[in-house]
């Protein structure tokens, strides 16, 4: 039997002090250079497609298509010729992420030239819906037309329709799986905690992630840990206070 398919999440890359609320939004260049190099030696970074289709190596995603992915990640990406996806929040091109509380952290948003260089360069372009909305507890056609806005946007950008949609806030539904796949979308993601089958998990990376506990997401044996029933029943306890202070999905 083949393993899940190992997908990491990622956000902007750069710094954020320590005490500040999005402080987990940040993975520095350096961080992620000695990652992407671990990555390379111990797993091979593929495609999404590669990894969903059983290929083996690890894929690499970003969400929210902060500018600083564009100026800090794509170069090393590039430098080595490694691809990766990155979802983007169509109602947020070209400006910040408004959807977190007022700040002043690097959060710019790419525009839409500069998502259409992205994909000339090879890199994925998926849905990371519309407005950033919680498509968990979105009603059914609330959650279409969030989703097919996004889509339809993402398409006059890059010529092409996304075929992956990753849930913001890392939660969707089984109304909001549906009315992704009756537009097209090929498969939709989760970060860890997945509300239905259909939905794909991806592994959240954080600053602190460094050595064994990052090897262990990068290998997949994390999700094993995280599945299981102590570390789900713990996790449920603690979620609603690391929500509220945004340093967890």
């Amino acid at each position: 039997m083949s393993r899940a398919p190992v997908v990491l999440a990622y956000h902007a890359i750069g710094t954020a002090p320590r005490g500040a609320a999005l402080y987990n939004t940040f993975i520095s260049r350096a961080a992620f250079e000695r990652q992407v190099r671990f990555l390379e030696r111990r797993h091979g970074i593929v495609s999404l497609q590669t990894a969903l289709g059983g290929g083996g190596g690890v894929a690499i995603t970003f969400d929210d298509a902060y500018r600083s992915v564009l100026e800090q990640a794509v170069p090393v990406l590039r430098e080595r010729k490694l691809p990766a996806t990155v979802f983007v929040p169509t109602k947020w091109i070209g400006s910040r992420n408004s959807w977190d509380p007022p700040n002043d952290l690097p959060l710019d948003i790419m525009g839409r030239e500069e998502i259409a260089e992205l994909a000339a360069l090879g890199f994925e372009i998926g849905s990371h819906g519309h407005a950033h909305a919680d498509l968990s507890v979105a009603a059914p056609d609330e959650a279409r037309e969030d989703v097919e806005t996004s889509v339809q946007i993402l398409e006059q950008i890059v010529g092409t329709r996304p075929r992956y949609l990753a849930y913001p806030y890392g939660r969707g539904s089984a109304e909001a799986d549906d009315a992704a796949r009756a537009i097209g979308i090929e498969a939709t993601f989760s970060l860890e905690h997945p509300a239905t089958e259909s939905q794909l998990e991806r592994i959240p990376v954080y600053p602190l992630d460094r050595g064994p506990l990052f090897a262990s997401k990068a290998s997949g044996r994390y999700l094993a840990w995280r599945r299981s029933r102590a570390v789900a029943r713990a996790y449920e306890l603690v979620r609603p206070f690391l929500r509220r202070r945004r340093l967890w999905p």
